[in-house]
């Protein structure tokens, strides 16, 4: 609890849980969380180093991830609230296959998948930074850009979900598409799908032109 950093630097810790409710919990190492369990009640984990972690994360309320570096998480991911993955680095959804209906956002840096069990079924939220997609899979999440961001994909990637929100030009980021069906039109136009569906009704495809 409380608003404040603790730095867990112990490279012989051992204990079965961990819950964080406010503040942050600061770690460098896998073996600084010592195999346990984390709920995410409030605050947030800062991981400044370190890779592989194992250890599952239950969201019981909204909690951040955030990371500088490059970091694989394959511990399962479940619960019903929202992710947040924050700082300048990439953020990798590893081996497991996660569960609930938790939603991420993506505040900045890279929130990185290869298969859509990567994710729970809640809502992705992209508040800038880029969701990358490393291998041919469907994701099922509807998607809402609150600013500027980017979708990335390595591999043939279907998203048959609904996109909302606000969205720019794929090619002239000066322009920012005003109708309702925007989403469909910007996901064709930069080749994410090969088809979608929209109706034109006072712009809602072609505004700006």
């Amino acid at each position: 609890g409380g608003t404040n950093t603790l730095t867990l630097s112990n490279t012989s810790n051992s204990f079965s849980g961990l819950t964080i409710t406010g503040g942050v919990v600061s770690v460098g190492a896998t073996t600084h969380l010592g195999g346990s369990a984390i709920t995410m009640n409030g605050g947030g984990l800062t991981v400044t180093a370190g890779s592989g972690y194992t250890n599952t994360i239950a969201m019981t309320g909204a909690g951040a991830i955030t990371n500088a570096g490059s970091v694989t998480w394959d511990g399962a991911i479940s619960g019903s609230s929202t992710l947040t993955k924050a700082g300048a680095g990439t953020l990798t959804l590893g081996t497991a296959t996660n569960s609930g209906t938790w939603g991420a956002t993506v505040t900045g840096g890279t929130l990185a998948v290869d298969l859509a069990a990567r994710l729970g079924t809640g809502a992705l939220t992209l508040n800038g930074g880029n969701f990358r997609v490393t291998s041919a899979t469907a994701i099922t999440n509807a998607i809402t850009l609150s600013q500027s961001a980017t979708i990335t994909t390595d591999d043939a990637v279907t998203l048959s979900n609904a996109i909302s929100g606000a969205g720019l030009n794929p090619y002239n980021h000066s322009l920012t598409p005003s109708g309702s069906s925007s989403g469909s039109a910007i996901t064709t136009a930069a080749f994410l799908t090969s088809i979608s569906v929209g109706t034109e009704t006072s712009g809602s495809l072609i505004s700006p032109g």
